[in-house]
């Protein structure tokens, strides 16, 4: 990993803004040095390229779960600081992820990077901007809904921001490298500031759902109800059947 220094440790220091700077800034990288040179892998045969990309596509997606636990403990961090100064430390951290994401998206739109393109283990540039992105985006999640009042406001007024942050959403997403669990935060952010839309269950309140509970018992009793009475030609029958006799 790139970035090997304790985020919990740097908050209890005068250092706090720097070290959440630091921690936007950082990057995921393997272990394992490329050793390869793109002209010497482009002449691989397809099998042992698509195995190569695949093996580090997954310790990447395994390194990157390790970012999103120092993503969480920086978040828990800041709520033990003091009120006035949150919104200093917060803002500070906003504005570095803005800037990153839109190098980020500047990086990838110019060499034509597609989301879905095979994980890019050979090129540094490309795992940099996408650890860039990956990163930012994940960690904008994770503090945005504890702090939503605050970003809630502040995605209203600052249209690049918003901007950017619908893109990297869903480039993020494209690209397949988000676990499950980061992606069910990143999904939660995106429906909290309507970048996507929630099911209509979703939306639904308690006591919404409570009615709709009542009104799905009271239809299954008449239609039981419906099924116990007899039918008017099952009634004319039973009178000629009575009449017969």
């Amino acid at each position: 990993m790139w970035f090997s220094y304790s985020i919990v440790m740097f908050l209890r220091n005068l250092s706090i803004i720097a070290c959440l700077i630091c921690l936007v800034n950082c990057k995921v990288d393997s272990t394992h040095k490329d050793i390869k040179k793109k002209q010497v892998v482009d002449t691989l045969p397809q099998e042992h390229k698509n195995a190569e990309t695949f093996n580090h596509r997954k310790t990447y997606i395994e390194e990157f779960k390790l970012r999103r636990e120092e993503h969480k403990e920086a978040v828990n961090s800041i709520a033990s600081i003091q009120k006035d100064k949150q919104r200093l430390y917060i803002e500070e951290i906003r504005n570095n992820i803005k800037k990153l994401l839109t190098e980020a998206r500047g990086t990838l739109e110019r060499v034509q990077w597609k989301s879905e393109d095979p994980f890019p283990y050979d090129s540094d540039l490309l795992k940099t901007n996408l650890s860039k992105l990956l990163e930012n985006i994940s960690f904008f999640s994770e503090l945005s809904l504890s702090y939503f009042s605050h970003f809630e406001k502040v995605m209203k007024k600052d249209r690049k921001l918003n901007t950017v942050i619908v893109w990297a959403y869903n480039y993020a997403k494209d690209t397949g490298l988000l676990d499950s669990d980061t992606m069910e935060v990143v999904d939660k952010m995106a429906k909290k500031f309507s970048i996507i839309q929630s099911s209509d269950r979703e939306k639904m309140t308690k006591s919404d759902i409570e009615e709709e509970a009542r009104n799905e018992q009271k239809k299954r009793k008449e239609e039981k109800s419906r099924d116990k009475k007899p039918s008017k030609k099952q009634k004319d029958s039973s009178k000629k059947v009575k009449s017969e006799l």
